[in-house]
């Protein structure tokens, strides 16, 4: 993280150093600057959240973030009369060209290492990856699934998981016992949904 923090870091200066090597005058050249990183800043995420990532896919997107940024380098770098940054913008491209080497499943390979191959369902969208995963509990010893979202276990349908998303429809139902309209804003299995719905009278 370090490293991609410090480079995105200098990708502000540099432009603004940039721009005011041309326009000469330092206010003018920040306000330019400024204002080019903001736009930047919008077209960029309206653009990953609505085009690339339902077209590519998250790791895709990364890649292709990847991509633009070393394309930068590169061009930034073949501008410079300093041969120190262009052997640097020239070393960047080509550690971005190593992504090609990536296999398309990487990132889910990278999440879910020793599930891999239990993986039922695989997804990606603008909130994240989620993963459906099913394997055998050695300690409750019975099959499992969860629901992982970003490699984090969200929902399962072991019993200690269990009794927590069903605690979440009984408690609330404890007060109203004749409900006949209930919301359910969850993410799981339907085990809160199916306990609310088993426990009440409920018609919508």
């Amino acid at each position: 993280i370090l490293p991609t923090t410090v480079s995105l870091g200098i990708a502000f200066p540099l432009p603004t150093r940039c721009v005011q090597a041309a326009l000469g005058a330092p206010a003018h050249s920040v306000a330019v600057a400024t204002l080019s990183n903001t736009l930047g800043s919008v077209a960029g995420a309206l653009g990953a959240a609505f085009l690339l990532l339902p077209w590519l896919g998250l790791q895709a997107t990364f890649l292709s973030g990847a991509w633009m940024l070393a394309a930068l380098a590169l061009l930034a770098g073949t501008r410079s009369p300093h041969p120190q940054r262009l052997f640097g913008a020239i070393l960047t491209g080509c550690v971005a060209l190593t992504s090609f080497l990536l296999p398309g499943d990487a990132l889910k390979r990278a999440l879910y290492p020793k599930d891999y191959p239990n993986i039922l369902y695989w997804g990606e969208n603008s909130y994240g990856t989620v993963a459906l995963i099913r394997h055998f509990d050695s300690y409750f010893l019975e099959t499992s699934d969860e629901l992982m979202v970003d490699g984090f276990n969200m929902a399962g349908n072991l019993l200690s998981a269990r009794r927590y998303s069903v605690s979440l429809a009984a408690i609330p139902i404890l007060w109203h016992p004749r409900a006949e309209r209930v919301l359910v804003v969850c993410m799981g299995l339907a085990n809160t949904l199916r306990t609310s719905l088993h426990l009440s009278p409920t018609q919508q």
